[in-house]
């Protein structure tokens, strides 16, 4: 008799037969569920920030992770640069530092953008992000 529960098994996730039978639905335990894509990844200058931009919003705010992709709404129009200055001036507080440190890589005429942290590692960033996400949801400005 097998005991019940996703971790009861060390060998296994759902039954089926002991043996390790060709077409076995067994799926190895030790295996982790996927976890969500970050947009914040490892680059050789620090960490390389993927950004969907919505530019001519109301407010400028974090919008959330969709995609792998960090989605923050601008109240700058796309125009002549003001979108591009307005992220970095947006960016830069949250994660300590100068909006010139910031550098856009990818995407300076496009909605999707890779903005390049340097000296900062993707962990930091990722609670850089987080922390003004927490306290932007508590002040009601960031829809849960």
């Amino acid at each position: 008799m097998q005991p019940a529960g996703r971790y009861a098994d060390s060998q296994f996730d759902r039954g089926g037969s002991s043996g390790g039978s060709k077409g076995s639905n067994r799926v190895p335990q030790h295996t982790p569920w996927p976890a969500p894509h970050h947009p914040a990844r490892p680059h050789p200058e620090g960490t390389a920030l993927a950004v969907r931009v919505v530019p001519g919003a109301t407010s400028t705010t974090l919008a959330g992770i969709t995609n792998g992709t960090l989605r923050i709404r601008l109240a700058a129009p796309a125009v002549e640069g003001k979108a591009n200055t307005a992220l970095l001036a947006f960016l830069a507080p949250r994660l300590g530092l100068r909006p010139r440190a910031l550098r856009i890589a990818t995407g300076e005429h496009s909605r999707e953008k890779l903005v390049i942290i340097p000296g900062r590692t993707p962990a930091e960033v990722r609670a850089a992000l987080a922390w003004t996400a927490w306290v932007w949801m508590r002040s009601g400005r960031l829809a849960a």
